[in-house]
């Protein structure tokens, strides 16, 4: 059954909607678009369209009800007699492919509407948006789904550890992948040398108690697990348990990742698995030290790499699903020229989402990919961002419920803060021209011998023009985010920290231009956004020192912000700690 909402929501308005969206300039850059199909009135009315059978609308709210921060900014907004209404957007999932097939295959779902829609930066969904997944029955006749340079939904395949099929087109992946792939895309398969640790997870009958076993430098193929750590700390080796866990570790306590991990491995064919909070023993600063440095190397070397991209932490599992048939399976119409026909299915999708957590060790834990990416490239490394791409390393912006690690990195670095991240002028090219900030010089302090690793203190010397200014004006240069409040430029905290602030000045730097390019009715079209750091002075430091607080995006388009206003801007020397 569907509701007379679902039944005119169809994947024609959908991309229609969506082609709208992709013309405009900003596109990259916000969380939701401007064009969706407006579904229910409110959040109370999709929950009573549920309740009253509808497929869809209950896939909806079950996949709202799972997501613990949707639902929490939904009970303020309900309180607070704010808007909930229901709003629908397909989403392309290769839009940076160089392919012309656009694959469609996952519905974003938002609920409530305010000015932050269309001021919001970020590729990443905030707290009011849940994505679900669109897949077509495998027992379809035809594929109406896959049109010219059109595709809608993937094949559903069965869920998670319990699929035979799911199962066998990973082993046909890797199969594919060691004969056909060239060398120049994928190393070459053949044993490097193991890690200092690994878990052998034992027969293929799976009766052998998975243990801890140490190498000593020979070769061999085996498997790495990628996951968050969550909040709760995982099953982890520590000085006084390593012992134990060489002879076998204790199953009954293994999280569920980790299980479903060695599951994987199995079916897969190995018998070696590489997991950091079992092969780093966790209490001895020296061995994660050195481990962490190499980190690049266990995943570089590792035949196969599995990430655990759905989950939250180690106790959650690699899949959400333990049945064969998925929990949502509402048909949704494809109306395309000849072709209406109920051929995808809506399901529940989780991925991206535990971007937002981090592990306290951020800079160590990096080291790893720090140390692979300098052997390539020759760059240096300050402290999380690399000294020939410092302007776009520094314009970041947190994003919700950021919490700050002040001992932890430099005021510029990203790596103080906790939470999700946003690195806005990433897909950009860098303008050279005479507003470009100048890093003149830098200062590292590390903790320990790895250059890589923990960093004690950090400046960036900048000549730049900047401009001092009260905090209320800063909101005239742009999208103005402050560090502690978020990615909401229009946050009511925020809002009201900045009216309580009336005499407070801070310095704006302009750090560089930026130019992207979109697409309107087909013609490309160029676009310039400058980012700014807001700063305010470290008196202790210097009358030049300063501290980051926050960023703004200047969107030089006539319909945003216009040509920069460079009244009252200065070139000056800066220090920032």
């Amino acid at each position: 059954m569907l509701c007379s909402y679902c039944e005119e929501l169809t994947i024609e308005k959908l991309i229609e909607l969506y082609k709208r969206f992709a013309a405009d300039i900003l596109y990259s850059m916000k969380c939701f678009p401007d064009e969706f199909y407006t579904h229910r009135t409110s959040f109370q009315s999709l929950s009573e369209s549920a309740g009253d059978g509808c497929e869809i609308c209950q896939a909806f709210m079950d996949a709202i009800t799972s997501d613990r921060r949707c639902m929490a900014e939904i009970v303020r907004r309900v309180g607070n007699g704010m808007d909930t209404t229901v709003k629908i957007h397909i989403e392309l999932n290769n839009k940076d492919s160089e392919t012309p097939l656009q694959v469609f295959d996952r519905l974003l779902v938002k609920i409530g509407w305010d000015e932050d829609c269309i001021s919001n930066f970020g590729s990443l969904p905030e707290n009011r948006i849940v994505r679900l997944s669109l897949t077509r029955p495998q027992t379809s006749k035809l594929d109406p789904s896959k049109l010219d340079e059109l595709r809608v939904g993937e094949p559903f395949k069965g869920y998670g550890l319990n699929s035979p099929q799911l199962h066998g087109l990973s082993r046909q992946w890797l199969i594919t992948c060691i004969t056909k792939h060239p060398d120049e895309y994928c190393p070459p398969f053949q044993a490097y040398p193991l890690p200092t640790r690994l878990v052998d997870i034992g027969s293929v009958d799976g009766i052998e108690c998975p243990k801890l076993i140490l190498s000593t430098g020979e070769c061999g193929l085996y498997t790495a697990l990628s996951h968050c750590w969550g909040g709760e700390t995982p099953l982890r080796t520590t000085m006084a348990s390593i012992e134990q866990y060489c002879l076998g570790l204790p199953i009954n306590i293994i999280p569920k990742t980790f299980l479903d991990a060695m599951t994987i491995t199995r079916e897969l064919g190995f018998r070696y698995l590489w997991i950091d909070s079992l092969c780093i023993i966790q209490d001895s600063k020296l061995d994660w030290e050195q481990e962490s440095a190499v980190m690049d190397d266990v995943y570089r070397n590792a035949t196969v790499t599995i990430a655990a991209a759905a989950s939250q932490d180690s106790k959650a599992g690699i899949f959400d699903a333990q049945e064969e048939k998925p929990k949502y399976y509402a048909p949704l119409k494809l109306n395309l020229g000849c072709l209406p026909i109920d051929c995808v299915y809506i399901t529940s999708f989780t991925g991206d989402e535990t971007i937002e957590d981090a592990i306290s060790d951020k800079l160590p834990a990096m080291a790893g990919t720090a140390r692979a990416l300098h052997n390539i490239t020759g760059d240096v490394y300050m402290a999380g961002i690399w000294r020939g791409d410092w302007a776009r390393g520094v314009l970041w912006i947190t994003r919700s419920r950021p919490q700050m690690v002040q001992t932890r990195a430099p005021s510029w670095s990203w790596a103080r803060w906790d939470g999700g991240l946003s690195f806005q002028m990433i897909d950009l090219q860098t303008i050279d021209d005479e507003f470009s900030a100048q890093l003149t010089h830098y200062h590292i302090d590390v903790r320990g011998k790895n250059p890589f690793g923990e960093v004690a203190s950090g400046s960036l010397h900048l000549k730049a023009w900047a401009k001092t200014t009260k905090v209320k004006r800063m909101k005239k240069l742009g999208y103005l985010y402050l560090d502690e409040y978020g990615d909401k430029s229009n946050h009511v905290d925020m809002e009201t920290a900045i009216e309580s602030m009336t005499q407070t000045k801070f310095t704006a730097v302009l750090i560089g231009r930026f130019q992207g390019y979109s697409s309107e009715n087909g013609t490309p079209k160029e676009y310039v956004i400058s980012g700014m750091l807001i700063l305010k002075p470290i008196h202790s430091h210097g009358s030049a020192s300063f501290e980051r607080v926050g960023m703004v995006f200047h969107v030089g388009a006539i319909h945003v912000h216009g040509d920069l206003d460079m009244t009252g801007w200065t070139l000056q020397e800066l220090t920032i700690i």
